[in-house]
């Protein structure tokens, strides 16, 4: 699926926002669109949308400068605590000269659409997404409003009154409110022209009801199946439906291509849950449950699995539509350059309220459990149309119950309080790891990170210069999705001008969406169907071309826009002709770019809360203390009280890793 890059610096509010009021508009002058992300975002089919005081400078067009490229700063990797490098941008560009046409490519240069085009028939590249594979048709423009060009591919049928009908909800509707949602204000129509009208393909869709794709805003020669400009794919159905469901669906699309332009490197579940925030925005009313009883679903890791992802659309949507409640606003937020946690992390020091990430999920996962009768900072704001969770489970005095949580995730568990005073007593498991596997010898071994439109890599010059042929032996674990994110192994023999991708015994060449380079590892190193082990394999490489000289030799993994799985593992690497090996137990000998050398041991955390609901509705939150070892306990004086419920909510706050932790909670009887 998709993916995202890291970057750092910082624009102001103005500055972004301008950015994409004035992208648009560039583009009918023929200048590039800032860099985006990559790959299909997705709209489920069983749903439109899944379930998953600033004056702005007017700036005229005729003296704008073209921008040649981003405008932000490259990205410098800064280690995150406690030792987990923030992986490297992905770059299509540099990408493409390396290993596709050996030259610079610009972005798409858009086409000029205006109303003298209607009838005129183009032809599309579409995304079979249930396949996935790539494709062809005809479509002929059929409408032009203000920000779009209405298309319908040929052999469907959508009437015109129903085209025009759905024109007007977007630019009456959709476009202002989605703007001032993510921008603070409503572009002037002066700040766009001609040729930043967005295509809007109406055609049958297999495996989404919708979607944006980011390489549609570079040129051929970045990816291959590339439209060359600002796009949206509406299945003809939501056409015909309109209503409701066709609004939330075309809100969600224009959220990811603005977000392209605003943030290209935002991660998939802080872009699709701003996506379904900023639908209910636009549509509000449609009611959703907290998946509070599926402690497998994480807020922050989604699985590669399409047909399963209705839960994580859910709890990314509710995430940040309290956000938005609670601090009045996305803007701000989406305006943040940082990606993921770093980037909530960020604004959260911006509005300056001393909070951090793992309060304001907790915070929310008590939101979820109080539903309509939350309180202060635990409640979505009237009318939110949120249900409360059910816990699942339920632990009696005297009793034990054991849980497994993922990253992010929250557990709810009813306590069945005696009178007196009972204690509550939490045990949790004190590390995790990185990836599910173990080094394939020794403590350590080079572990490529994770992210969405992320390029890590692993280099050094090897020196080939005294032998008459050479290969490359390493062992690999890989938990790749499969077919968009791949570990290639490269080789340059004239000091990193040109590049070459080594081709091995288990590297694939197939590329069914063009997001391949050549050569690469992907999927899973003990098979498609046994799901990620110790499943290491030994990779066999040759390099007899480059013996003789001096050769730089990496190891790049390359992650597209969205969704991202464990990463890869290297060890044991070794060059038996020229006496090299090394098994990741020492550093100095690479170069490491996101890469990390590593035990596969993390620290694990919990948040622990209990949330006391009293027969008058008051609520009282109780943290339960942990010592180093994950080890707590917490005494409730309940006597003559009133309380008319109590429940424990666990959570892993463990980052880095996408690893289940388990944990018991016990109820002593109390006196």
């Amino acid at each position: 699926m998709p993916i995202t890059v890291e970057t750092k610096s910082r624009i102001s509010k103005l500055k972004w926002a301008l950015a994409i009021a004035l992208a648009f508009a560039l583009a009918a002058c023929g200048s590039d669109p800032a860099p985006p992300i990559i790959n299909p975002t997705p709209t489920p089919l069983a749903t439109a949308a899944p379930i998953p005081g600033t004056s702005v400078a007017t700036i005229p067009l005729a003296t704008a400068t073209p921008r040649t490229g981003n405008p932000r700063a490259t990205p410098v990797p800064t280690l995150a605590p406690p030792f987990i490098p923030i992986p490297p941008a992905r770059d299509l560009v540099t990408l493409a000269k390396r290993f596709r046409t050996g030259q610079d490519i610009g972005l798409a240069q858009f086409p000029v659409v205006t109303a003298s085009d209607i009838g005129s028939v183009e032809r599309f590249w579409l995304v079979d997404l249930a396949g996935p594979r790539i494709g062809q048709l005809n479509a002929t423009l059929r409408l032009v409003t203000p920000h779009a060009a209405w298309y319908v591919g040929d052999g469907d049928s959508v009437l015109q009154t129903d085209l025009a009908a759905a024109a007007a909800v977007f630019e009456d509707v959709v476009f202002p409110q989605v703007t001032q949602a993510m921008l603070g204000f409503v572009p002037p129509p002066s700040a766009t022209g001609p040729g930043a009208r967005i295509a809007m393909l109406n055609t049958r869709l297999s495996g989404a009801a919708g979607y944006f794709a980011s390489v549609d805003l570079y040129n051929a020669g970045v990816y291959d199946y590339t439209n060359s400009r600002p796009m949206l794919y509406l299945d003809a159905g939501a056409i015909r439906t309109r209503g409701s469901a066709f609004t939330s669906l075309v809100a969600h699309e224009l959220q990811h291509l603005l977000h392209s332009y605003i943030d290209p490197t935002e991660g998939t579940w802080v872009n699709e849950g701003l996506s379904e925030a900023v639908s209910h925005l636009v549509v509000p009313g449609r009611r959703v449950t907290p998946p509070g009883g599926r402690s497998e679903i994480s807020l922050t890791r989604w699985p590669d699995h399409t047909f399963s992802l209705g839960g994580y659309y859910a709890t990314a949507n509710l995430f940040f539509r309290y956000v938005n409640n609670r601090y009045q606003g996305l803007a701000k937020l989406i305006a943040r350059p940082e990606d993921g946690i770093d980037g909530i992390e960020a604004f959260l020091d911006e509005v300056g309220r001393g909070e951090d990430f793992a309060t304001l999920f907790q915070d929310w996962a008590v939101a979820n459990l109080l539903g309509v009768g939350g309180q202060g900072v635990y409640t979505y704001g009237e009318g939110a149309g949120v249900n409360a969770v059910t816990p699942p489970r339920s632990i009696s005095p005297g009793g034990t119950v054991e849980g497994v949580v993922v990253p992010f995730a929250a557990d709810y568990v009813t306590l069945e309080l005696p009178p007196g005073t009972p204690t509550l007593r939490f045990q949790g498991q004190a590390t995790n790891a990185i990836i599910p596997t173990t080094p394939h010898s020794g403590s350590s071994c080079w572990w490529s990170n994770r992210g969405d439109s992320t390029h890590t890599r692993l280099s050094q010059e090897i020196d080939l210069g005294d032998v008459s042929q050479a290969t490359l032996r390493f062992q690999a674990w890989y938990n790749l999705e499969t077919p968009w994110d791949f570990l290639y192994v490269t080789a340059s023999s004239d000091g990193g001008a040109t590049w070459d991708i080594l081709p091995g015994q288990h590297t694939i060449e197939d590329n069914p969406v063009g997001t391949s380079y050549g050569h690469g590892l992907t999927g899973q190193s003990d098979g498609p169907n046994d799901g990620p082990s110790d499943g290491w394999i030994q990779e066999t490489m040759d390099l007899t071309p480059y013996a003789g000289a001096r050769v730089l030799l990496a190891f790049e993994q390359v992650s597209d826009d969205a969704i991202h799985l464990d990463g890869a593992c290297i060890d044991d690497i070794e060059i038996s002709e020229i006496g090299f090996f090394d098994d990741a137990e020492t550093d100095g000998l690479w170069e490491a770019e996101g890469f990390v050398r590593t035990d596969n041991v993390l620290p694990q955390t919990f948040g622990v809360r209990v949330i006391l609901v009293g027969s008058d509705g008051a609520v009282a939150v109780r943290n339960v203390a942990l010592d180093g070892a994950n080890n707590g306990s917490i005494q409730l004086d309940i006597a003559g009280s009133g309380i008319r419920s109590a429940t424990v909510i666990v959570s892993s706050l463990t980052r880095y890793t996408g690893q289940p932790a388990t944990y018991t909670l016990t109820l002593d009887s109390g006196i």
